[in-house]
């Protein structure tokens, strides 16, 4: 037999019926598997945008509490200068010793 004549054949042993529900088996096949597919990642984009959301908030949050502690610290630390040495008599946490040896030791560095 040729090339041709066997093709032909084997078609021929083949039912129409078969061939066709075969066709529709597959392309049902193919749209069920996309259509889960899409599903699942649909889903697991849904997961990912949750969790970086939660994770800027959570940064957010993290920022605002560094920016409060250190305005507090600033706000415990406004009537005391940089060295930590009070000069303001009234102020209870004055120490005239402190002050005096200070200022002192200023004078000598820069002589």
């Amino acid at each position: 037999m040729s090339a041709p004549a066997a093709s032909a054949a084997a078609t021929a042993t083949t039912s129409p019926v078969f061939r066709s529900w075969l066709l529709w088996s597959a392309l049902g096949a193919g749209a069920a598997y996309g259509f889960f597919r899409d599903a699942s990642l649909k889903s697991a984009a849904a997961h990912k945008h949750a969790v970086e959301t939660k994770d800027r908030e959570i940064a957010h949050f993290n920022a605002a509490r560094a920016a409060y502690a250190a305005h507090q610290a600033a706000e415990a630390n406004k009537g005391k200068p940089a060295t930590g040495i009070v000069s303001d008599p009234d102020s209870p946490d004055f120490d005239l010793e402190k002050l005096i040896l200070h200022y002192a030791g200023e004078t000598e560095a820069k002589h």
